[in-house]
């Protein structure tokens, strides 16, 4: 049986790819008008080539910043009424830019840049909106 954490998890991820008011499932919607493809083939599909080009091409680098520099930017001036909460953005960009400094180092790691991508978005998936804010009152000293 899955934990109340797996069921939300499952139904944020069920949301992103169905739900219109998420910029994702109106793009999918865009490409399954064109191309008459099943919208989780189209996001499993899309997610396979990822991951393997993150595995296996001498980009994975460019590949990997490429998509965690552009969600949050899109989010941020393309669809602004989608973009998450102001503290998940500056723990993103703080991480992303602490993390990119070391890439070359840490890219020698095998699978590191899928790692990478799956570590940040798990900022974005609800059950660690909680450890955020957490970590967020460790950091802010409480107002007098």
């Amino acid at each position: 049986m899955a934990t109340k954490s797996e069921l939300e998890v499952a139904n944020w991820f069920d949301q992103l790819i169905h739900d219109k008011k998420n910029f994702t499932a109106r793009y999918l919607a865009k490409v399954n008008e064109v191309t008459s493809i099943e919208i989780d083939i189209i996001v499993k599909a899309f997610c396979g080539v990822v991951i393997l080009a993150l595995m296996f091409s001498n980009e994975a680098q460019t590949i990997c910043n490429f998509f965690l520099a552009i969600v949050p930017i899109l989010l941020i001036y393309v669809h602004p009424d989608e973009k998450p909460p102001a503290n998940i953005l500056f723990l993103h960009f703080s991480i992303f830019g602490f993390s990119t400094i070391f890439d070359r180092l840490l890219g020698l790691i095998p699978f590191y840049f899928v790692l990478k991508l799956a570590l940040f978005l798990a900022l974005y998936l609800p059950p660690s909106n909680r450890l955020i804010d957490k970590f967020e009152a460790m950091l802010v000293p409480p107002r007098k």
